[in-house]
C-alpha cells in the first residue's frame, strides 16, 4: 500500500514538473521579441479601401495579419508579407460586402510564419476595439 501511494505521489510530481516546463516554453514564445502594434487611425471612411497601419518587429520573414470583426463576427482580413526587421506596414482589407456605418468594429492583428494560420501565430493576437467606419 505504501509503495502504491509513493508511486502516485511521484507521478503527480513528475506531471506537475512537465506541465510547468511546458508553460515556461510557451511563455518564452511570447517573449520572442517579435511584436505587432496598431498605429493607424481608429476612424475610417466607408467609401475608401480599408487600410490599417501596423508597426512590427520580426525575427524572420513573416505575415502581418489584420482581421476585421463586428460584434465578434469575422468579416474579412488582410495579410502583408514582411521581411526580417522592423517597420510599419499598411495592411489593406478587401471586402466582399458593403459595411454598415458603425462604431462597433474591431481589428485583431498578429504575426505568423508565412503560409500558416492564426493557430501558428508567433505573437499574441491583439485586439483594437471601437473602430469607427463612417
Amino acid at each position: 500500500m505504501k509503495s502504491l501511494s509513493l508511486i502516485k505521489i511521484c507521478s503527480l510530481i513528475v506531471s506537475l514538473f512537465i506541465l510547468s516546463s511546458w508553460s515556461f516554453k510557451d511563455d518564452s514564445l511570447q517573449k520572442s521579441k517579435e511584436k505587432v502594434e496598431f498605429v493607424g487611425s481608429k476612424s475610417l471612411d466607408i467609401s475608401s479601401q480599408l487600410v490599417f497601419d501596423i508597426q512590427y518587429k520580426a525575427k524572420r520573414g513573416r505575415e502581418v495579419v489584420v482581421a476585421l470583426k463586428r460584434n465578434g463576427e469575422w468579416i474579412a482580413n488582410g495579410v502583408m508579407s514582411v521581411k526580417k526587421g522592423e517597420g510599419t506596414v499598411k495592411v489593406p482589407i478587401s471586402l466582399t460586402k458593403k459595411l454598415k456605418r458603425s462604431r462597433k468594429y474591431q481589428v485583431d492583428f498578429y504575426l505568423r510564419p508565412v503560409g500558416t494560420t492564426w493557430e501558428e501565430a508567433v505573437t499574441p493576437i491583439r485586439s483594437m476595439p471601437n473602430i469607427t467606419i463612417d
